[in-house]
């Protein structure tokens, strides 16, 4: 439940009440820092939980792709295409490919 009690107990919530506090507590939480997706992406290959570069990426974007969907929501073209995490979402699609050419 995000972290959300109602102040009516379970079940008695007025209707639209509970969705009202929902929304209220996503617009608080900031979206995924673009400053932070490379060193989430090295810590999980120096805590050994990802043995390549490639498999700590897709572990990255599967724990975060509803970060994603919501930088798509809420930030414009110009700077959704600027963060990292979407760089790497764009780029990963086409690793295979581009390891290949190497």
């Amino acid at each position: 439940m995000h972290g959300i009690q109602s102040q009516h107990g379970a079940g008695s919530t007025p209707s639209g009440c509970f969705s009202a506090k929902l929304v209220i507590w996503e617009e608080m939480t900031p979206p995924i820092s673009s400053d932070h997706v490379h060193a989430e992406i090295d810590k999980l290959l120096l805590s050994g939980r990802a043995k390549t570069a490639s498999e700590a990426e897709a572990m990255f974007l599967d724990a975060h792709l509803p970060d994603l969907t919501k930088l798509a929501l809420e930030l414009n073209e110009e700077d959704f295409s600027r963060h990292e995490a979407v760089k790497l979402l764009f780029a990963h699609g086409s690793r295979r490919w581009e390891d290949a050419m190497k």
